[in-house]
């Protein structure tokens, strides 16, 4: 039988096919090996406060002593204390801790300060962490754009937290455009905070991540976590009394808010459904960041985020970064395509190009269904969007494939 296939095409994927600028097969980003240089107290934006004073955002900046990289990942760090408390010193040592790997570590400002607990008001104060995380990713693409003085690369810039902190992180890594807030805000105060970005400084920079390493975080609504978003590791403790690891009512000492959050344990589901990378380490305690002095989290996720720029797979019962992974399937479709008869007979697909060398088929969510060496292979059974995959001995293309039966 005879079918029309149309291709769309999406977008060829050099970027994962060029060389990496570190090394993916030694401990590079995986063992301490630099002292550590601080430089503390950096304006990196401003807005109005809890209590509606102006308020200067700050940031520290923790470098690999002596690293000649001509560019370094970078980590950001956000604080704890239900948003009522605590400072960016508090994360000095995990700064500390990643500077020594030879990442580029920051720990940063989000505003803080006394609020009646209430659904609303500490709906108000995550989205305050939120905007003000996404100012400090924001003015790193600045910093990098005018001159790059801390070697900043702009390709592996990951956000973590501890409690407060990584909700901060949370939603400021998977809460974009499209995302329905209006459970929490209505439209006025939305537009009046400056929507999605915030109005905390360095407009019109990108806000991209790469990934978010999460100490005892939760986001508002799972939904919010969609098929586009970047890889996290969680820690958490399974009893956690504050922010919880299921979906539970979120505590601010210990005064119950009336906003529920679903905490790692649930966006964990989330992500596995998704199919998108993703690691929870749960502890047995009822305390809340139980492991924080502990070493174990710190290595773990140094391993998930050196499989993450190595785009390598990572074993999270075996905490081991694997083999390569293939290069992810864009969910995104270019305007541009082209449509191409081509014969399926008995099932098999045939390309009539003698320069492909490999055809490979993924569904929605980037899990391989089908492939084969050469240019034609059977169509699995599979009901929906498909993508193809093609490489002619140089590059790879990616396709959109939708049959229908003539």
């Amino acid at each position: 039988m005879n079918r029309y296939i149309s291709l769309i095409l999406i977008a060829f994927l050099p970027c994962l096919l060029q060389a990496q600028t570190f090394n993916c097969d030694n401990d590079q980003y995986l063992i301490p090996e630099f002292s550590v240089d601080e430089t503390p107290g950096i304006l990196f934006g401003n807005n109005t406060g809890v209590n509606g004073q102006s308020e200067d955002l700050l940031l520290d900046i923790y470098e690999p002593s002596g690293d000649t990289s001509a560019v370094r990942p970078v980590i950001l760090w956000g604080f704890g204390g239900s948003f009522v408390g605590g400072s960016r010193g508090q994360v000095g040592f995990l700064c500390e801790d990643y500077a020594a790997l030879g990442y580029v570590a920051i720990a940063y400002d989000y505003r803080i300060g006394f609020f009646i607990p209430s659904s609303i008001s500490t709906a108000l104060a995550v989205l305050r962490g939120a905007h003000d995380t996404r100012a400090a990713v924001r003015w790193l693409y600045k910093s990098a754009q005018e001159g790059n003085p801390y070697r900043i690369d702009t390709n592996r810039i990951f956000l973590a937290g501890v409690s407060a902190g990584a909700v901060s992180a949370i939603h400021a890594a998977y809460l974009f455009e499209g995302d329905s807030v209006f459970d929490y805000f209505n439209p006025q105060t939305w537009n009046s905070l400056g929507g999605f970005s915030g109005l905390s400084g360095n407009v019109g920079y990108s806000e991209k991540v790469h990934g978010v390493v999460n100490y005892s975080g939760a986001v508002g609504l799972n939904e919010w976590i969609d098929g586009n978003e970047v890889p996290m590791i969680s820690f958490h403790d399974v009893g956690d009394n504050i922010v919880p690891y299921d979906r539970r009512e979120v505590n601010v000492f210990g005064i119950p808010t009336g906003l529920i959050a679903s905490g790692s344990e649930v966006m964990a589901r989330r992500l596995d459904t998704l199919g998108l990378r993703n690691c929870l380490q749960s502890y047995n305690s009822n305390s809340h960041v139980s492991y924080l002095s502990d070493s174990e989290p710190v290595e773990r996720s140094a391993r998930f985020l050196k499989a993450v720029m190595c785009n390598r797979y990572y074993d999270c019962e075996a905490d081991s970064i694997g083999g390569e992974l293939s290069p992810p399937v864009s969910t995104s479709i270019s305007s541009v395509s082209d449509h191409f008869a081509i014969d399926i007979n008995q099932g098999v697909l045939s390309l009539n190009n003698e320069s492909i060398e490999r055809i490979e088929i993924y569904d929605l969510l980037g899990q391989r269904l089908a492939s084969c060496q050469g240019n034609s292979l059977p169509l699995p059974s599979y009901n929906g969007l498909m993508y193809v995959r093609l490489f002619n001995g140089v590059q790879w293309a990616s396709f959109g494939l939708n049959a229908r039966t003539q």
